[in-house]
């Protein structure tokens, strides 16, 4: 399994072929979470098989709390890191981020209807690893967010 760290905007508002300045100008401007974005590989890297499996199995996306834009000083100057027993495994800025939030809001929304509580994956710094069960994560916004869990397995019911 490997573990890696994205900044999520949530979007509050629909929102329907947007403009950047649109995108920067809403009143209803969107929120920010972070994501630690789990995957499975094998079988999806080496067999060419799709993704979905990969990426979609239970709890593989936990998401932090909701922070409103109004507590985040500057959402593309933020340094982002995930820890893995307390080892850094990767620390990253969005000053770095290839595509910047209002870009995001306004090609996908060019594409699809955003809707009230939809969740954008920004992408994440290098440093994606693998980790196993029983170790501890520690994801953050420097200054604003820290997230703790273990890893798991998953629980048949």
């Amino acid at each position: 399994m490997c573990a890696a760290f994205e900044l999520v905007a949530m979007w509050g508002e629909k929102m329907v072929e947007s403009s950047m300045e649109m995108a920067n100008n809403s009143s209803d401007t969107p929120s920010i979470e972070a994501n630690e974005d789990f995957s499975y590989p094998s079988g999806a890297k080496e067999e060419g098989l799709p993704w979905t499996v990969a990426k979609g199995q239970d709890t593989f996306t936990p998401i932090s709390s909701i922070l409103s834009f109004s507590r985040v000083p500057d959402p593309h100057s933020l340094e982002l890191w995930l820890k893995v027993d307390g080892e850094i495994r990767q620390k990253g800025s969005t000053e770095d981020m290839i595509f910047k939030i209002p870009f995001l809001i306004s090609h996908i929304s060019s594409i699809m209807t955003l809707l009230e509580g939809d969740v954008i994956h920004t992408g994440t710094p290098k440093g994606v690893g693998p980790v196993k069960v029983s170790q501890k994560i520690e994801v953050g916004i420097t200054g604003i967010l820290d997230v703790h869990f273990d890893v798991g397995r998953r629980q048949n019911i």
